[in-house]
């Protein structure tokens, strides 16, 4: 299975979701490295009536404050950026 790429934007995530789900329907499950993209793809997968988490599952990764306000819910791994760059530095 290829992955697929999008830059940093919902828009590009949506188109992304587009390709995958177009190539790979029969998808479960997707990770995305970022909780913008988790959006962009399941504003994809509700605009093609597909339930999110009852068909496939989406998660996130940041843990951005808006994960929480995004309706469904986002799964989402949080970063802690702040200690992170304390303990680098």
């Amino acid at each position: 299975m290829k992955s697929k790429y999008a830059s940093h934007r919902f828009e590009h995530a949506y188109q992304a979701a587009h390709e995958l789900f177009t190539d790979y329907p029969e998808l479960t499950a997707v990770f995305c490295v970022a909780d913008e993209f988790a959006m962009g793809t399941i504003s994809y997968l509700k605009d093609r009536n597909i339930l999110v988490p009852g068909q496939v599952s989406v998660i996130g990764f940041d843990n951005l404050r808006m994960s929480s306000m995004f309706i469904p819910k986002l799964t989402t791994i949080a970063q802690p950026i702040y200690e992170l760059g304390y303990r680098a530095a």
